[in-house]
């Protein structure tokens, strides 16, 4: 499919501007075989040593590879945009935008959320988690205990099933987002997230139907005139439009439909907006495919509504409670989670995490399992996330229980739990029930966070928990990442400073104009960010900066309240001035501290931001930062 024909699909769903530019798709190799060790700087691909940026761990155990030589080992295009820091990544049937910082990421007509987010590494190479480049391409991820190798396999796509041999009625459809339509019997079911709002159906000569749902309490940019105009002006830019319809469905229901096409390719966009949902249905082929047609009449046959007549093979699993059942056969693990919830990706083969798909709602249930070893046990794991709670988060609006026995669901050995819970967060509390137990050479730990007044996702998970004992053997060794923070120092440009492993780069002396230069740090395991801003500045005197200063916190001000006005020290025989406000809810209703941090050195100005929620803001994390600031000193 050409390169203008994928943006388009993305401007589907994100409505962006398309840009129309051909091109020649790089060859797809039939298999690829890339190997190495995390630390190494060689990938062995297809036998072959290659030299790249040094593969590491990151956060919570998210391998971080280079981009580039293993997506162009894929055969995929790689397009680096300098002013947006985007990579924009192309392959038959798969388009995926990143950017350097950004958890965030565009595939095809979709968004996904990383596990961590791309950075650049000091030789200005990209890294990304692995698993999601990888698994996204098709490609799979294996891990050797014995030789702690990991070995990623794509093999071009062949001819697979398609959904007549899942059934053979007549129809298909979704019994929990309630939409049916004819069986597309020659296509092949390519992809199905998790909730059921993605499901993408694929055919011949790069035919492709999909079928997107969105709740517009969370997708305000899906509502209907105004989608329906930017859509149509998009198409407008690279198809002439065969057909433009407006108004109600069958059923009542506010509906549109366009459909384009110019010499080479073809687009039929479809739209039903019922009850404050979004069914977007798009089918993309070759202009003149032969099989437009047979899609077109299923197409013309989607409706909004699930009718369980027999004749409909029913796509959902979820049952009668509003939950689905998730099992896990490497890890011979299932447990029911509500229907709402999304696979979050994280990216590790031992733990399984899932987030609600809806927005505001900060229900997430985690499964991790870790080898048992004679300096663990699930109670000195319970003691060290409890000591963790306690630490770094806030206690004027945060309380963590004691650890006591869990008796309700005995899955296993030497069960243990706490609870942590938020109290008085202006965007609403939340309670973690944290949860560890044994079986055979394993410790399991299983967290569930939800809304503080309404525990009925604990209870189902734990309810239905259940799991089979691994043989370790066949298994091997699952490592949990601790939270001991090694020391290293980071060097930008000109400058340097000692910071922990805790906080790492996701962007590294940016130019924002030729005087001035912005690093950003992150904090994984509290939520907190360091803004790092270098300029250069003319010679200013003391009373101007105080000046500066003033109207600088008189503009923050605006957005909160004082929690400590200006004042000034020293750290490490850097002079600064700092101040501390509390924002305003934003637009989630949440609630954060601003620390600045204004250091004058000659003819350099060095404003260093600390951002923290509410819940996470600590003595620790602020006594880190003066650290940082301590250390911090111009190699130049």
């Amino acid at each position: 499919m050409k390169r203008f024909l994928s943006l388009i699909l993305a401007a589907v769903m994100l409505m962006g501007m398309v840009t129309i530019a051909a091109a020649e798709e790089n060859a797809v190799p039939e298999k690829v075989e890339i190997s190495f060790k995390v630390g190494d700087s060689t990938l062995m691909i297809n036998g072959v040593a290659t030299a790249v940026e040094t593969p590491y761990i990151a956060g919570a155990g998210t391998t971080l590879v280079p981009l580039r030589v293993i997506t162009e080992a894929f055969g995929a295009r790689v397009t680096w945009v300098n002013e947006t820091k985007e990579i924009i990544l192309e392959y038959p049937d798969v388009n995926i935008t990143l950017q350097i910082g950004n958890l965030n990421a565009k595939v095809n007509d979709h968004t996904e959320t990383l596990p961590e987010a791309p950075v650049l590494s000091p030789n200005g190479v990209t890294m990304v988690p692995l698993r999601f480049i990888s698994e996204t391409f098709g490609a799979t991820v294996g891990y050797d205990n014995a030789t702690a190798a990991i070995t990623v396999v794509k093999e071009k796509t062949g001819d697979g099933d398609t959904i007549s041999s899942s059934t053979d009625l007549p129809k298909i459809g979704d019994s929990y987002w309630n939409w049916s339509m004819m069986t597309p019997s020659s296509l092949m079911m390519t992809d199905r997230h998790l909730d059921g709002g993605h499901t993408l159906f694929e055919g011949e000569n790069d035919l492709v139907l999909s079928i997107n749902i969105y709740d517009l309490e969370d997708y305000e940019e899906m509502e209907y005139n105004e989608y329906y105009r930017n859509l149509k002006n998009d198409m407008k830019q690279v198809f002439t439009l065969s057909q433009d319809k407006k108004g109600k469905d069958a059923d009542g229901n506010d509906s549109f439909r366009l459909t384009g096409r110019d010499k080479e390719d073809y687009m039929d966009f479809y739209a039903v907006y019922r009850d404050n949902m979004a069914f977007h249905v798009c089918v993309t082929a070759e202009n003149g495919d032969e099989q437009i047609t047979a899609v077109t009449t299923i197409v013309d046959s989607f409706t909004a509504k699930f009718t369980d007549d027999g004749q409909t093979h029913d796509l959902s699993n979820v049952e009668e409670d509003g939950y689905r059942l998730i099992e896990d056969d490497e890890l011979k693990i299932s447990f029911k989670v509500p229907a709402t919830m999304v696979d979050a990706q994280a990216d590790v083969l031992n733990v399984l995490w899932l987030k609600s798909g809806k927005k505001g709602d900060c229900t997430e249930v985690t499964v991790g399992v870790y080898s048992k070893t004679e300096d663990n046990s699930s109670r000195i794991y319970a003691q060290q996330d409890k000591a963790f709670h306690e630490n770094y988060y806030n206690p004027d609006v945060t309380v963590t229980s004691e650890i006591i026995d869990y008796t309700q669901n005995p899955t296993g050995d030497n069960p243990y739990y706490y609870i942590f819970k938020t109290q008085g967060l202006a965007g609403g509390d939340y309670q973690m029930c944290d949860v560890f137990f044994e079986k055979g050479d394993y410790i399991y730990n299983v967290t569930v966070t939800h809304p503080v007044m309404d525990s009925s996702v604990f209870q189902k998970v734990m309810a239905t928990l259940k799991c089979e004992e691994l043989d370790s053997e066949k298994v091997g060794t699952f490592l949990r990442t601790g939270r001991e923070y090694d020391p290293y120092t980071v060097e930008v440009d000109n400058w340097k400073m000692e910071m922990n492993t805790a906080w790492e780069e996701a962007l590294k002396g940016s130019s924002t104009s030729s005087e001035t230069k912005v690093s950003v740090f992150s904090n994984n395991y509290t939520g907190a960010v360091l803004t790092l801003t270098v300029s250069d500045i003319p010679t200013i005197t003391t009373k101007e900066l105080d000046e500066v200063v003033d109207n600088w916190y008189g503009e923050q001000l605006k957005k909160g309240k004082k929690v400590e006005g200006i004042t000034e020290g020293t750290a490490g025989g850097n002079g600064f001035y700092k101040f501390v406000i509390k924002t305003d809810p934003n637009d989630e209703g949440k609630v954060h501290y601003y620390t600045a941090y204004v250091i004058k050195r000659r003819t350099r100005l060095v404003v260093f931001e600390l951002i923290e929620p509410e819940e996470t803001a600590n003595s620790i994390t602020g006594t880190e930062v003066f650290d940082m600031i301590s250390t911090f000193e111009f190699t130049e």
